[in-house]
């Protein structure tokens, strides 16, 4: 929903996957945190199922993570192939 989740908070995000004509797509999709390009964590479990084209989950980043940014990362695999897809974020209290 932004880009400045809140500290100790659910943060929730969602992953839409749909082919060319917008029909939706399964699959599987890994959420990985990427600081200057380094995988740096993943979410547990890392990879998720992608049903009927679309994953939601809630984030909760820790108070450690107060003004870092880092990129939230999903790396999604369907039978159309692969995307990975970046959304930049910075966690505030």
């Amino acid at each position: 929903p932004n880009h400045n989740p809140k500290v100790a908070r659910p943060w929730p995000y969602s992953v839409h996957v749909t082919d060319a004509a917008g029909r939706p797509l399964s699959g599987t999709v890994k959420i990985q945190f990427t600081f200057g390009g380094q995988v740096v964590g993943t979410d547990t479990p890392p990879v998720h199922p992608i049903r009927a084209g679309r994953w939601h989950d809630n984030l909760t980043y820790p108070r450690a993570a107060t003004g870092q940014s880092v990129t939230l990362q999903a790396v999604v695999h369907t039978n159309a192939g692969s995307v990975t897809l970046s959304w930049p974020v910075t966690a505030r209290q």
